[in-house]
């Protein structure tokens, strides 16, 4: 067989062997479908499926919603038919105690997506105007308003932001739970918090085994920490979690274990207007105005000049003094952002940084602040004055002005009060609790009331 009858030849098998089959797969069109319904009405039963659970709650939904930035919020919700609903958010004392009337809908994209479809409490953690939350301008505290059912389990269901991947999990509340949070109860433990807080400089833990450990809690950002020294006697911990209010107190998200101990939830005590941790345990929290000091194996002086350590008095520290800062240096710090404010220049305090570079001998005390510019801009500066210093006896410091740059030069009359202590006095450094993070707190010798910290990085 030559070449051409040979290529003629497979032509004529391929084509028999198309023929075949097709007509064997158009001899029976009438074939079974795998699914009974569309891929439409496959969606819309689960859409019906989870309108009838979120809807079937009789005494409405408990939700806690943890933000992208690590906040936590407490929400009630009663969904109700036509797509409106009920709500409350211990967000602020007004979310708490003024149920909102709003709207949502589900939603078939990649997953079931509950959607708050007017803006209600659930939009405040989103929203991308910092003002409103004290977040990131432009993205808020990294929240959602669109919400993915994951899973249900029990009487629970969990649920992902669309945007930013936040956590939603609803519970079904019970009647008396329905009948608390309606009553104003989260309102009134807010209320309650804040009073508390400010009735004492801070809180301290006591162990089993009467260990007192610090303890930090911020209603603002829905943190909350205690710290202390590792097993290993040098390590001081400081690990924190985010919460939400309950009717029964504050819910940690990650519960925290200090030495064997677990602290789950904070119980508030109507009878003593006061917490106790966990129900089970009732380990009571001890207020104190006193500078809480740690002194591990390693005390803080003896890293100096030997390691970078950084003191850092965040913008603010007159109107929120760190712990470990006395009466009156907030005073005096709160005069001196008063006079660089309302002087020649129009300065705000931002940062003020104690400074001690490795291998130096040196402390350097750096100051940052802002100038209004032009069409509304804002630039950045910063001052800063050397010092040097001798380590004596006990870990005290003595500091020796070695310099300052021009800027420092201009402003050092309005900085002469602290100044003057740097040149005057005598300091014990130390490490001060009762933070989200350990403070480097400087004590002076020679005036008992004058005493200040600045936070460390990593601690």
């Amino acid at each position: 067989m030559n070449k051409q009858n040979t290529l003629n030849h497979r032509a004529a098998l391929f084509l028999a062997c198309l023929c075949a089959l097709l007509s064997a797969t158009s001899c029976d069109r009438n074939y079974e479908a795998i699914f009974a319904d569309t891929p439409d009405e496959r969606a819309q039963a689960v859409l019906n499926e989870y309108n009838t659970l979120l809807m079937g709650a009789p005494n409405g939904w408990k939700a806690s919603l943890y933000t992208g930035t690590g906040a936590g919020y407490f929400y009630y919700f009663d969904f109700n038919a036509e797509g409106h609903m009920t709500m409350l958010s211990d967000f602020n004392e007004e979310t708490a105690g003024e149920p909102m009337e709003t709207t949502w809908t589900l939603k078939a994209l990649q997953r079931a997506t509950l959607s708050f479809t007017t803006y209600s409490y659930i939009h405040l953690p989103a929203d991308p105007d910092g003002n409103v939350n004290n977040g990131v301008p432009g993205s808020g505290l990294l929240s959602d308003f669109e919400f993915a059912v994951l899973r249900t389990s029990g009487d629970s269901v969990v649920m992902k932001g669309v945007q930013h991947s936040a956590e939603l999990v609803l519970v079904k509340a019970s009647a008396g739970e329905q009948s608390a949070i309606l009553g104003d109860r989260i309102q009134h433990l807010l209320q309650e918090t804040s009073t508390y807080l400010t009735a004492s400089k801070g809180y301290r833990l006591a162990l089993p085994d009467h260990t007192e450990v610090p303890m930090a809690l911020s209603i603002s950002q829905k943190l909350l920490s205690f710290q202390y020294i590792d097993g290993d006697g040098t390590t001081i911990k400081s690990p924190r979690t985010s919460y939400t209010f309950s009717i029964d107190g504050i819910v940690l998200k990650v519960p925290i274990t200090i030495q064997g101990f677990t602290v789950h939830a904070l119980i508030w005590d109507d009878d003593t207007n006061s917490y106790r941790v966990n129900k089970a345990d009732g380990a009571t929290l001890t207020a104190s105005d006193d500078t809480f000091i740690f002194e591990p194996a390693t005390p803080l002086y003896s890293l100096l000049d030997k390691k970078l350590i950084t003191a850092t008095l965040p913008e603010g520290s007159g109107t929120y003094p760190l712990p470990g800062q006395s009466d009156e240096f907030t005073a005096l710090y709160n005069e001196i952002a008063a006079a660089i404010y309302n002087g020649p220049y129009r300065l705000t305090l931002r940062d003020i940084r104690i400074v001690f570079p490795p291998n130096t001998g040196l402390m350097q005390f750096v100051v940052t602040f802002t100038q209004p510019g032009q069409n509304g801009s804002v630039n950045l500066f910063s001052a800063q004055y050397t010092y040097s210093y001798q380590l004596r006896d006990g870990g005290i410091l003595k500091f020796k002005m070695e310099g300052m740059d021009q800027n420092a030069g201009l402003l050092y009359g309005d900085f002469i009060g602290i100044l003057d202590h740097f040149d005057n006095d005598t300091f014990a450094v130390k490490y001060v609790g009762g933070g989200f993070s350990v403070v480097a707190g400087f004590f002076s010798q020679e005036e008992a009331g004058y005493y200040f910290g600045g936070y460390l990085p990593g601690q």
